[in-house]
């Protein structure tokens, strides 16, 4: 049947608002409303509190693209810029990758920038990245189509690492399946937390899930959200249990 990427949201709609109607209402009512909720918080100000919590200006985090981002004048410039860097690793290994990684060290200095892997690359390449990132103690990392077994062996390294996933649906799905893991090593767990983040370009959604170490940054006090539509999710905030 050809249908659209909202069609993700048709189980969770016809439960909550049973028909169109009530459905194009609620769309009316989160645009207003979150345009007045934009211009009250400014979420995407300077200085805001994600952006404090990350380290940067901006509360932007710039997507990790191949043959784009994985230059280091261009993460220099995206940090210059007050956003949130992130170079993408793609196939990228070995002596290319190291080059990369020395150069942007070099040209960042002590602003803050992160790494983007793909999370569904072989192993080995996965493996041979990392070790290699490490190394250069990256502040952040991101992960496409990435699990919760690969942001846990991130963190350990010391690594903050969001998760980019197509659905919230597989953020719930991960994390029981990681939660019923790590039954068996209560130790390592215990070490960690899971914050939950939706953000949007145009009209497509994406759900992200950042697991950071409780040692690590403290989590903003208030941060307002810009879920897709207030209506369909009770919570304002990005930042979720």
């Amino acid at each position: 049947m050809p249908v659209g990427h909202d069609v993700c949201f048709a189980a969770a709609w016809r439960k909550r608002y049973r028909h169109l109607a009530a459905v194009f209402a609620a769309i009316d009512n989160a645009v207003s409303g979150s345009l007045k909720s934009a211009t009250e918080l400014t979420p995407v100000s300077q200085g805001a509190p994600l952006a404090q919590a990350l380290g940067i200006r901006f509360p932007i985090i710039q997507g990790p693209m191949t043959r784009v981002s994985d230059v280091a004048e261009f993460a220099a410039a995206v940090a210059g810029a007050g956003a949130l860097p992130m170079v993408a690793f793609a196939l990228l290994k070995g002596d290319a990758l190291d080059k990369l990684l020395a150069k942007t060290t070099e040209l960042l200095g002590e602003r803050a920038w992160g790494i983007g892997l793909l999370g569904f690359a072989p192993q080995s390449l996965l493996d041979e990245q990392l070790a290699i990132a490490i190394r250069y103690k990256p502040d952040y990392a991101i992960i496409a189509g990435g699990r919760p077994d690969q942001a846990v062996k991130l963190e350990a390294s010391g690594v903050p690492t969001f998760l980019h996933v197509p659905s919230a649906n597989l953020i719930r799905s991960s994390s029981r399946k990681e939660r019923a893991a790590s039954s068996s090593r209560a130790a390592n767990a215990a070490a960690t937390s899971g914050r939950c983040r939706a953000s949007c370009s145009g009209r497509r959604w994406s759900t992200s899930c950042k697991t950071r170490s409780m040692r690590r940054r403290r989590r903003p006090k208030s941060c307002s959200s810009s879920s897709p539509a207030a209506s369909t999710t009770p919570s304002r905030r990005p930042w979720c249990r």
